[in-house]
């Protein structure tokens, strides 16, 4: 961590750090201990190069990036699921759909009538 810390003082040659890289150091091992090094590495990657970070991060920046990034994750993820979920919602319908064609006598038009949602949907 201090190591990571030193390089990104380095990249802001400008700010004075030397009275506050000590506590800024133990902040972020803190944030470290609670969200997993990698996270606050990919933090301060990411404040690194963001437009208008003039400044050495502060620990309640990177606390915040780290948030925004866990709930991009936990969205992207999200969407994933919902979009295998309806991959198997629509081959589970088109294995059904040839059973209650020929149990109702109905054509696929009628089916697609009754199951709008699945317009489009057939391979």
């Amino acid at each position: 961590m201090a190591l990571l810390v030193g390089q990104m003082a380095q990249r802001y040659p400008s700010q004075d750090l030397s009275d506050s890289l000590e506590g800024y150091l133990a902040d972020f091992e803190q944030l470290a201990v609670m969200h997993t090094l990698p996270a606050v590495q990919e933090a301060l990657a990411a404040l690194r190069i963001r437009p208008g970070q003039s400044f050495f991060p502060r620990p309640d920046e990177v606390a915040t990036e780290i948030e925004k990034q866990r709930d991009r994750q936990a969205l992207e993820h999200a969407a994933e699921i919902q979009q295998q979920r309806r991959a198997n919602e629509i081959t589970a319908f088109w294995e059904w759909a040839p059973w209650w064609m020929e149990q109702t006598g109905n054509d696929e038009a009628e089916l697609l009538r009754r199951f709008p949602s699945m317009k489009g949907t057939r391979a």
